[in-house]
Parts: structure tokens; C-alpha cells; sequence
């Protein structure tokens, strides 16, 4: 959870992956959303993807493409669009969406922000006699400004995808930090969002299914309508992936190049060559003859 001008946010994923395709940000949106439900009581979430502008050109492909499926899914979520990394302080949306490599660096820029911020105040407030009257007086104000940004009351990064509640908290805490990530453990178990995840997930994974079987079928109908090419092959890739509801299978219409790398047998020249040179050149060959592709 991430303190904003709106109260908090959820941002996920802010270093449990590295990286991360259009699939599984649109998985982390729908994860994200149940949690802001559960744990800020928010009926409706809105969800932003984190990008480097809000226009539609912008950004890696992967986030592009997951801004497409969160439009055109129909998905029960209020997707709001993109929103940058100033809009994360601003409490733009409830949900914040980025793959762990961008979000930890966020998270930790933020860290190294306020601290940055928090120091200057202090050498300002103690330069002269004026100044230092003037923190006395405005100390309730400074305590209040403290605890806003204390670290410790916002303790407790949430392992959301798992058959049950994993809370991960920030090893140089004291115990404020780890009773507030307690406090976090206790709301989602309250609230079961473990449960509510899960049935978000099932109802995501027949919408694909369903939303994708067209595409399943005209792949098989085109196979059968034309002579198939060695070389081109239109398919369905079958990943499993893990989730709460066990080992699941997502469809995706894909295109390949079907190139099987050729043997040191089979890759010897057809013209008629004596078997000493035949085998002579076979033991000069550093490797498998690279594959062609047509």
C-alpha cells in the first residue's frame, strides 16, 4: 500500500517478478482491484497502468498490448488508463499496475525521496534562532507531516496469487512495522480475500476462454481450407501457469516458424562424394548445421 494525497493505493508488483508479459499484468489489475476492495472498502477501484505517458503510442509492448485487453475484455474493472509516476503520490487511481523491476524502483525513489525531503526541513529548521523558534511552534504540524509518512505505519508487502496469506515485512523495522504488517495479515484474512481472488481469477479465465474460441476456430478452419506449408503451421500454445485455483491452461492463438534443427546425419551433402571425404567432412564440422527458415 502506498500513502497518496487521497489516503493509499495499491501498487503491485514492486520487486516479487522481474518483468512480465500482457497476461500477467492484466492478472496483477484483477488481484489488485479485489484487494482495494477488500482492505479500503471501495466498491468500484479504478486501475491505472504505470507508463512513461498517458498517451495511447507510448511504452513497451507489453503494456500496450495489456491496455488493449484491459479495453476490450470486458472485464468488471474500471480500467482509468495510464498514468505516470508522478500520478502514484497523487492517488490518480486506486489500483496502480507495473511489472516488479519498474515498481521497485519506484518504490525505492519514493523511499529515497521523502528521506531526502525530511532532511532538508530539518538543516533548514536549524539554521538560525528564527527558524528554530519557528519548528517549535509549527511541532504539531511536523508530528502530524511524521507520521503520514512514517514508513512503519505503511509496512507489510502483501504476496497476492497464493492459496493463502503471505505477508513480507521490511527487515529494518521495529515493532510499530511489524504490528502494522500484522494488522495487514489480519484485514486480509477478515475479509477472505484469498477466496475473493480467486473467484476474480476463474471469472477472468473463462471470459479469455470464452472471448478466444473464435480465434481457435478459424485457425482450425483456415488449416483445413489450404494445403499446409512444412514451414508455417497455425496453432494453439497450451502454458500452464499457477494460480490459486491450481494449475490452469490459457489459449492463445499464436503463428511459429517450424524449423527442427537438422542431425549430423541427416546434413550431409546428397551429391555422390566418397565415404572417406563424407566422413572426414562430418568430423570437421564444429556443430549442428544452423537451421534455414524459408
Amino acid at each position: 500500500m502506498w500513502p497518496t494525497l487521497r489516503g493509499e493505493s495499491v501498487v503491485l508488483d514492486v520487486g516479487a517478478t522481474i518483468g512480465a508479459d500482457a497476461m500477467q499484468l492484466v492478472e496483477f489489475a484483477v488481484m489488485g482491484e479485489a484487494m482495494a476492495r477488500c482492505l479500503f472498502g471501495l466498491e468500484k477501484p479504478t486501475i491505472g497502468l504505470l507508463n512513461i505517458g498517458v498517451e495511447e503510442i507510448k511504452g513497451v509492448e507489453q503494456v500496450k498490448e495489456a491496455a488493449r485487453l484491459l479495453r476490450e475484455l470486458k472485464l468488471p474493472l474500471e480500467y482509468a488508463g495510464f498514468v505516470e509516476g508522478d500520478d502514484i503520490g497523487k492517488g490518480a487511481v486506486d489500483v496502480v499496475v507495473t511489472e516488479g523491476f519498474s515498481g521497485n524502483i519506484a518504490l525505492k525513489a519514493a523511499e529515497g525521496t521523502a528521506k531526502q525531503v525530511s532532511t532538508y526541513l530539518k538543516m533548514v529548521l536549524a539554521r538560525t534562532l528564527v527558524s528554530r523558534i519557528g519548528a517549535l511552534l509549527a511541532s504539531g504540524a511536523f508530528r502530524a507531516l511524521r507520521d503520514r509518512l512514517d514508513p512503519r505505519k505503511h509496512n507489510g508487502g502483501v504476496f497476492l496469487g497464493l492459496n493463502g496469506v503471505v505477508v513480507k515485512s521490511h527487515g529494518g523495522t521495529d515493532d510499530l512495522g511489524f504490528a502494522t504488517a500484522i494488522d495487514v495479515a489480519i484485514e486480509i484474512v477478515r475479509n477472505d480475500l484469498v477466496s475473493k481472488i480467486r473467484t476474480d481469477m476463474d471469472e477472468v479465465i473463462h471470459l479469455l476462454d470464452t472471448q478466444r474460441s473464435p480465434a481457435r476456430t478459424a485457425c482450425s478452419s483456415g488449416r483445413s481450407s489450404r494445403k499446409r506449408s512444412p514451414n508455417r503451421a497455425c496453432a494453439i500454445s497450451t502454458s500452464t501457469r499457477g494460480t490459486q485455483s491450481g494449475v490452469r491452461r490459457a489459449w492463445r492463438p499464436i503463428s511459429f516458424d517450424a524449423c527442427t534443427p537438422r542431425s549430423r546425419r541427416s546434413s550431409r551433402r546428397t551429391r555422390s562424394v566418397p565415404r572417406s571425404s563424407a566422413k572426414a567432412s562430418s568430423r570437421d564440422r564444429k556443430g549442428p548445421t544452423p537451421c534455414a527458415r524459408s
